[in-house]
């Protein structure tokens, strides 16, 4: 079951990326990742800061660079 929400995850994630690029105007896709996702958007590449709740909800912020050299400037 795993690999089949990581191979569902993936493929929407490349449609995103496909389409951010062909937009050219943005660098970094950000998302708020629940604790149940977010080793699934590890995997896909995106670089996370500290865990965070918010009004009870515990999310972490994730940031994955579209360009390259702005892997460095992510906390």
């Amino acid at each position: 079951m795993k690999a089949v929400i990581h191979r569902i995850a993936k493929t929407l994630f490349q449609k995103v990326k496909d389409r951010c690029n062909a937009e050219k105007n943005f660098s970094v896709i950000a998302v708020n990742a629940p604790p149940n996702v977010a080793e699934v958007d590890r995997r896909l590449g995106f670089v996370e800061t500290k865990e965070l709740i918010v009004k009870g909800i515990r999310f972490t912020p994730m940031t994955y660079p579209l360009k390259k050299g702005l892997k460095e400037m992510l906390p």
